[in-house]
């Protein structure tokens, strides 16, 4: 793993892609250049800083495994060498660069999506909030306080306190321990 540093953050020539048939060029002398999954390294330390590791060295090749880029700018910058395509070159195999207004649609979709979840988060933490308060305080009584009915197949559970609270109807008349005599 090697990581290289610009030399000059402001440089306008820091990476490019000059020619369909090749990858990705660093430098605007080529210090490195990506050709088919690999990395050829030249005349490093003029854009970016040499590598801290002896083992890296110029005119030799290595096995691109990951690479990171840590900063899009929508400036837009024209390399030194861009050579014209040609009209009957394939598409096929081409690697797609993203425009600023597609990078930022797509950071929007993201954000908005992040904000819809964050929504459905705290709204879910509302509602275990809401069982736990619920909980709590259907345990927190005595257990003659539970009442479970079976309401045409459904069965449910009650605190007696509640069947009580429309004290005319024959719900509460059967649960209030008040009308009910020990025999």
């Amino acid at each position: 793993s090697a990581k290289m540093k610009l030399v000059d953050a402001e440089s306008k020539y820091a990476i490019g892609h000059y020619h369909t048939n090749y990858g990705l060029r660093f430098g605007p002398n080529t210090e490195l250049a990506t050709i088919n999954g690999s990395v050829s390294m030249y005349c490093i330390g003029k854009t970016y800083e040499r590598s801290p590791f002896e083992e890296l060295n110029e005119l030799h090749t290595y096995e691109i495994k990951e690479m990171e880029v840590f900063q899009v700018s929508d400036e837009v910058r024209v390399p030194t060498r861009q050579k014209s395509r040609s009209p009957d070159a394939s598409e096929e195999g081409e690697e797609r660069n993203a425009s600023p207004v597609e990078i930022s649609d797509a950071i929007d979709s993201k954000w908005t999506a992040l904000k819809d979840l964050d929504a459905e988060i705290i709204s879910l933490e509302n509602s275990f909030t809401d069982e736990e308060k619920f909980i709590t305080s259907f345990v927190g009584g005595s257990t003659s306080d539970v009442v479970t009915l079976n309401v045409s197949g459904t069965v449910m559970a009650t605190k007696r306190q509640t069947l009580l609270v429309i004290s005319e109807s024959m719900l509460a008349q059967q649960f209030d321990d008040t009308k009910w005599t020990e025999q």
